[in-house]
């Protein structure tokens, strides 16, 4: 994905070339995934900005606390003007 996005709506795609599989792992246990969208109106397809947001968490060794183990956040759409 890193090497694909090349900048704003510029792929790493040649003309003769289509994406026909985009695979999204499952989560596992303890782990979790929100993803957030902001339109000017929620039937808006392009967002200002959006953001997805995966956690790992773990108990702690006592067993009594939880511990984030792995955190990933991506952020689209932002830009330093508007």
């Amino acid at each position: 994905m890193r090497d694909f996005f090349i900048s704003y709506r510029k792929v790493d795609l040649k003309p003769d070339e289509i994406v026909d599989t985009i695979v999204v792992p499952p989560t596992t246990k303890h782990e979790f995934v929100e993803c957030y969208k902001q339109a000017r109106r929620r039937e808006d397809d392009i967002s200002i900005v959006n953001a997805c947001f995966k956690a790992c968490i773990e108990p702690s060794e006592n067993g009594n606390e939880w511990q984030l183990k792995n955190i990933n956040m991506v952020f689209g759409g932002v830009a330093p003007t508007t």
